[in-house]
């Protein structure tokens, strides 16, 4: 079954179309599902802006029949990590390809591509969070396994995979056990029977990072509990107790269930629990459960993450004054001039003003300002700047200048890579010289030229005209070209 649907805020309905295709013993089940309340914690996107390729993937085993046990993979696609191309149309399309595999001894046992297009009108569209999720529920024998998830950008050549190792258990016979947790966005009552996410009459909304946080503060969960009667029937209660443990093991919190009368051999256990006192980390839930009659128990556990943006935030801000603090006045006055292609004018002055305390504290403020999306951990404008950093270093250094200090440093640490090159070598009667060429700048259309020239046969190329507003303008460049 193939299941396209789109889940809206809680004041608006979602819509579900879907077919279904059987595949021998393995019904498999794909289910596409954008989230536009899911918890921002990436980073903004455009339709030019290249984010990393997010795949996730969760598997959670159920009991299946008297041979066989049920097997559900979910896979979530970041949305923003796609590559979105304009069309003729002028809309944006991502192109991407999921391919499920499912290996027993490196054997390929199952094997499943969907191939998938979003179409949208525009990049505002994509919000931070949104994911395509894909649910597939399988029947396997006793085993190790190994299931595999390749997911491949059609539009920009790129993959990410997933691979988990599996074993299937025999199925237990009366003995009281648990299934895998399964964490959800959202556990309720179902309203639509052919929801694609229905089990025992519950709708449950899939979250295959088990990443909670900001704008999901509820962690839900679901799992099965089996062969309550074994041992004494089905006289008598059960109880379930749910504990949060942090990354050492430490309990958290520790919820004591109510007894509860046993009904069936199997039932649901799932609950939602407020976690908006969780900082960001990693944690634990355990389920143990406990049959009040015999005094038999189960257990389960599985990891989940909290991530919230004020917490990466400080703790981003944190560790750049750590390694300002480590700073010298010389080191200091020596990163500054590094980035002062960037500075302006009044920061410059600012800046010599500065003791060393307060030098360290601009610079926190100082890359802070110009974060393009400052409710996230990363700072795209200051990654981008110590990559060309390095370029300059790499390729314009010589034994007494460093890269950033050139001329064609400097432009490049100002104003990006050039969209387009001219070089050409030093000839009997011409010096060598490189025309660069940007087609916008600082969101001014036209092009503007940068024109260098290797004046003293050194390697060193000097600056000797440019048309952009900032630059040195000198309509006699050409002559310079001549020795």
């Amino acid at each position: 079954m193939k299941t396209k649907s789109f889940i809206f805020s809680r004041k608006q309905k979602s819509t579900v179309l879907g077919r279904t295709l059987q595949f021998g013993a393995a019904l498999s089940c794909s289910l596409l599902c954008t989230y536009l309340m899911s918890p921002g914690w990436g980073p903004g996107l455009a339709a030019q802006t290249q984010n990393p390729l997010r795949l996730s993937v969760d598997i959670a085993r159920f009991r299946g029949d008297s041979t066989h046990a049920k097997l559900e993979i979910c896979q979530g696609i970041s949305r923003q990590g796609l590559t979105y191309q304009r069309n003729k149309a002028g809309l944006l399309v991502a192109r991407f390809q999921i391919e499920t595999q499912i290996l027993e001894e490196d054997s390929v046992v199952f094997r499943q591509k969907i191939a998938e297009t979003d179409t949208i009108y525009g990049a505002e569209k994509i919000e931070p969070g949104q994911q395509f999720i894909y649910l597939h529920p399988f029947f396997l024998k006793p085993g190790f396994y190994k299931v595999l998830t390749i997911l491949e950008d059609n539009n920009n050549d790129r993959r990410s995979s997933n691979r988990v190792p599996l074993e299937i258990s025999p199925v237990i016979k009366n003995t009281l056990a648990l299934s895998d947790i399964q964490f959800a966005r959202h556990i309720k009552k179902a309203s639509n029977l052919n929801s694609p996410f229905l089990k025992n009459n519950l709708d449950i909304m899939p979250n295959p990072q088990s990443l909670y946080g900001d704008g999901l503060e509820d962690i839900s969960f679901y799992a099965e509990l089996y062969n309550l009667g074994s041992g004494d029937g089905l006289d008598g209660t059960y109880s379930v107790d749910y504990i949060i443990k942090d990354s050492e093991g430490k309990i958290l919190s520790r919820i004591h269930g109510r007894q509860r009368p046993k009904q069936s051999e199997s039932t649901a256990i799932y609950a939602s629990f407020d976690i908006s006192s969780l900082k960001s980390n990693r944690y634990t839930l355990q389920l143990d459960v406990t049959n009040n009659t015999t005094d038999k128990h189960a257990g389960v556990s599985k990891n989940f993450s909290v991530f919230r943006k004020a917490d990466a935030l400080a703790f981003q801000s944190n560790q750049e004054r750590k390694m300002y603090e480590s700073f010298g006045d010389s080191t200091i006055q020596n990163y500054f001039a590094q980035i002062s292609p960037i500075a302006t004018e009044e920061e410059k002055y600012v800046f010599k003003q500065l003791e060393l305390q307060g030098a360290r504290e601009f610079l926190v403020q100082f890359w802070q300002g110009r974060d393009p999306s400052p409710g996230t951990p990363e700072n795209e404008f200051k990654e981008d700047y110590i990559q060309r950093l390095l370029k300059v270093k790499i390729h314009f250094s010589s034994d007494d200048v460093e890269g950033w200090q050139t001329d064609r440093g400097r432009i490049l640490l100002k104003y990006g890579t050039p969209d387009f090159i001219d070089r050409e070598p030093a000839l009997p009667d011409r010096n060598a010289h490189e025309i660069w060429s940007y087609e916008t700048l600082q969101g001014v259309q036209g092009q503007s030229l940068f024109v260098f020239i290797d004046l003293n046969e050194n390697g060193k190329f000097r600056l000797i005209h440019s048309d952009h507003r900032d630059e040195m303008t000198n309509n006699d460049w050409e002559s310079y070209l001549y020795k």
